[in-house]
């Protein structure tokens, strides 16, 4: 078996997961001990994370917001260079229908819809609360916190 095969089936059984805005922003915060921290500087090495366009679209908007940049202290450079690194590890769909699980937050759908087109295993948000009493019971992806993903999963 050649390398390039070994890594191949690696890279398919690698665990994929959508990661939810709020999560970034604290793992770019650079709070070392936290779940946050550990889960966004294992991207690619421990799991996949699975993105649509319109998830980077709001990862580039919020990093750039002002009050963001002051949270995570980078730099506009600093943010381009997440946001490629993001780009290129993360497994890249496109969604061709709009499913719409009456969430409490709507703009929590796109995270929705790029679990179910990625097929991910787990959708990580630090707010559990705006998925609660959706119609997400017959999907195969779990909604952890960013602390359960962690002792759970990645070990």
């Amino acid at each position: 078996m050649t390398n390039a095969t070994v890594c191949g089936i690696i890279n398919y059984i690698m665990i994929k997961a959508v990661l939810d805005t709020n999560v970034l922003v604290s793992g770019l915060a650079r709070y070392e001990n936290s779940a946050t921290y550990a889960i966004v500087s294992s991207v690619g090495k421990k799991w996949n994370i699975c993105v649509t366009p319109s998830i980077y679209l709001e990862y580039k908007d919020v990093l750039n917001r002002p009050e963001i940049r002051k949270i995570t202290k980078l730099s506009a450079n600093e943010i381009k260079i997440a946001l490629a690194y993001i780009a290129d590890l993360a497994e890249q769909f496109l969604v061709y229908y709009t499913w719409r699980p009456n969430l409490r937050d709507e703009s929590d759908n796109k995270f929705i819809e790029c679990a179910l087109v990625s097929n991910a295993d787990y959708l990580i948000t630090g707010n559990k609360r705006h998925f609660i009493n959706s119609e997400l019971a017959p999907y195969n992806f779990q909604i952890v916190s960013p602390r359960e993903f962690l002792t759970e999963v990645l070990r």
